[in-house]
């Protein structure tokens, strides 16, 4: 296998790209990339030209290691060397360049921080020369920001050149969120000149406000300590795989002329054997000979043998888990492709709902009903989403399964009064963002499309099914399976949330400190729609949302109290970064890399949940976004459709109480039960 260096990867995404690239180059027959080592080998017959070329042109750098011209024996000698150049590899050189970097931003951070907020918020002193001098601060913060970008320019070149070539990564999210912080900040320094000159004070302490530059810097910042806290995981990783490597043997004991020597492991050749005894290890690859004959001998096996080798399982029990384990994983295939859309249609209304709000933007003008139409298309037009995943699902034509989902939502049939089919009145039901109705009437269409697939020809098949199907499917969900769905989808939303309301000071806490079991179990994509159906209902959900935000903060509470716990600081770093991954909302590394192997921690996790679930269940928190993953980083989600703050303070404020409470109760928890863990 031939090795290359790659340069340029940031994260698991590029390292994919990569390896699709390879893969597609023409003679190349497995590709096999790194981010650990930064290291990629390929085996084919490809040219080093082409497959640098293909790393290249999906937007990164590539260099072969070593000559295509080494013969078997050379390899062998140079095996000492290999050893070497795999441990250099292995040395962690990018966590003292990030700690650089993130000390020399922190200095003009700081700086810029002192005039942007210090001064602009609390009044902190200033030199004489930039009192009332408002383009000279607005001059001196573009400097900072600039110094802070220059420094960590690398997430500008490796996020644009990943968006040029087609392929972009974290990087260039971070790029895109600094530059346009920037370039806002840079228009309004500009405007504010302009009024300066003008003479218009009153312009010019507005635009004063609209300066982001310390947003911009503090991305960079941030973002970088993050790529510093992964770097160093990363290095104490590869120290392990270093001493790993120096365990490799030095020697080989090798037979030559009936006679066993022992010599260098450089010294081996391509058809030597070599002996080795228990306890020894492996010195170079090869082939077993004499143990798997003396195997045959004893056992009297023989590869030829017709005894059956397949054991035949024991069919799986279908009890209550298997059928809820199975309509979670049918309603994760539903409503998870769906989720992406959801958040964002739901972040942007509530985005629009501050702007009107706050900062006085009528609801009349273009960017709001921009706003909301992009809302709408994610949330009102929810059954033809749920039609196409759930046909997909249940193997149909997905564009059938959206087909009868358009049928619903379409103006003249949603929520229009006076309608018939052949004489036969048809019930006035608005079905947009509605949930029971399209899911009845999909499985209306599985059997109906099941039973044509028998009784019409092949050779018509084609046309004539699909005709058939909307004929038979539509009228009968129109006049039956619609407002018989609506109903009841009325009546379970309505009955679940009343119970929420009524109980929830009781029931939001329990929920809560169950939550992360349905997780570990998988259970908690069975509770999906749940949510989407209070959501799409009443306009709000007080179930699921609330009590996965709290939950999932209490287990970033709980991994980061593990991390403080822990005396390996490789293990240290690697076990908070995955509680900060956590309190953003991706709990998984954390559950299964650091609490799910002390269970007794997972009490602590619980009462954490449970604390911050008794705050929401008081105040009853409601969360109006469809969405998944809740964390700090979905605070938005908690905005009611009004723009009043009570809700999402709430949420703040439970969140924080989770965390707290699980990082103390998993503190103490691990002090007594877990004294050696080191």
């Amino acid at each position: 296998m031939k090795q290359y260096t790659v340069t340029g990867m940031s994260c698991a995404a590029c390292s994919a790209r990569v390896e699709k690239a390879v893969s597609k180059v023409d003679g190349v027959t497995s590709c096999s990339v790194s981010l650990l080592t930064n290291s990629m080998g390929v085996e084919g017959s490809a040219t080093d030209a082409q497959i640098v070329e293909a790393v290249e042109q999906a937007g990164y750098g590539a260099s072969p290691k070593g000559t295509a011209t080494e013969s078997e024996n050379d390899k062998a000698n140079n095996s000492l060397e290999q050893l070497k150049a795999a441990q250099d590899a292995l040395v962690d050189r990018e966590t003292p360049k990030l700690v650089n970097r993130l000390i020399a931003s922190l200095i003009f951070l700081v700086v810029l921080m002192y005039f942007s907020m210090g001064h602009m918020m609390w009044g902190w002193p200033l030199p004489e020369f930039f009192n009332g001098n408002h383009v000279a601060m607005g001059l001196l913060q573009l400097l900072l920001t600039v110094a802070v970008m220059v420094i960590n320019q690398k997430f500008f070149i490796s996020g644009f050149k990943g968006l040029i070539h087609g392929a972009p990564n974290m990087d260039t999210l971070v790029a895109l969120g600094s530059a346009a912080s920037f370039g806002y900040s840079v228009y309004a320094l500009f405007a504010m000149t302009a009024a300066q000159v003008n003479g218009d004070m009153d312009a010019v302490m507005s635009y004063m406000h609209e300066f982001y530059f310390e947003s911009a810097a503090m991305i960079l910042a941030l973002i970088t300590v993050g790529k510093m806290l992964e770097a160093h995981s990363k290095g104490k990783t590869t120290d392990a795989l270093k001493s790993l490597m120096q365990l490799a043997p030095k020697t080989a004991t090798i037979v030559r002329d009936g006679v066993e020597q022992e010599i260098s492991v450089d010294a081996v050749k391509k058809g030597d054997i070599f002996v080795v005894r228990p306890g020894e290890n492996i010195p170079v690859d090869g082939e077993i000979i004499d143990a798997f004959n003396d195997f045959l001998e004893v056992s009297g096996w023989k590869p030829t043998d017709d005894r059956p080798t397949v054991v035949e399982e024991e069919p799986e029990k279908k009890g209550f888990m298997y059928w809820v384990t199975k309509f979670g994983n049918f309603s994760a295939a539903v409503f998870m492709p769906i989720v992406p859309a959801l958040i964002t249609g739901g972040l942007i209304l509530a985005i629009k709902n501050l702007l009107v709000n706050y900062l006085g933007m009528s609801t009349d003008s273009g960017t709001a009903k921009v706003c909301l139409a992009i809302f709408s298309a994610g949330f009102s037009m929810l059954p033809v989403w749920i039609g196409y995943t759930m046909a997909n699902k249940l193997k149909m034509e997905p564009i059938m399964g959206a087909f009868l989902g358009a049928v619903l939502v379409s103006s003249s049939i949603s929520g229009v009064e006076g309608l018939d089919f052949f004489g036969i009145p048809i019930p006035t039901v608005e079905y947009t963002s509605s949930v029971m109705p399209i899911v009845m009437g999909i499985i209306l269409m599985y059997w109906v499309d099941k039973l044509l697939k028998k009784i019409i020809p092949e050779m018509v098949r084609y046309f004539l099914k699909p005709l058939l199907t909307m004929l038979i499917v539509v009228p009968i969900t129109l006049i039956v399976l619609g407002p018989i769905g609506t109903e009841l989808s009325g009546v379970v939303g309505n009955a679940l949330q009343a119970f929420f309301s009524a109980a929830s000071i009781i029931a939001t806490p329990v929920c809560s400190a169950i939550y992360p079991y349905l997780v570990m179990l998988g259970l908690d994509k069975a509770i999906t729609p749940i949510m989407v159906e209070g959501i799409s209902s009443i306009g709000y959900d007080l179930v699921v949302t609330p009590m996965g935000f709290i939950s999932n903060l209490a287990v970033g509470g709980s991994a980061l109290a593990v991390a403080m716990h822990l005396k390996d600081k490789g293990r240290k770093g690697m076990i908070a970064s995955f509680g900060v991954t956590a309190l953003c909302g991706v709990t998984e590394p954390a559950f299964y890399g650091s609490l799910i192997m002390r269970p007794r921690v997972l009490v602590g996790t619980a009462i954490g949940a449970a604390a911050g679930g008794l705050i929401a269940g008081i105040f009853q928190l409601k969360n109006y976004v469809a969405g998944g993953c809740p964390g700090f980083l979905s605070l938005l989600f908690f905005l009611p459709p009004d723009g009043s703050m009570g809700n999402m303070i709430v949420a703040l404020a439970s969140g924080i109480v989770a965390v707290v409470v699980a990082f103390i109760a998993c503190t103490v928890i691990l002090k007594k039960a877990y004294k050696e863990d080191v």
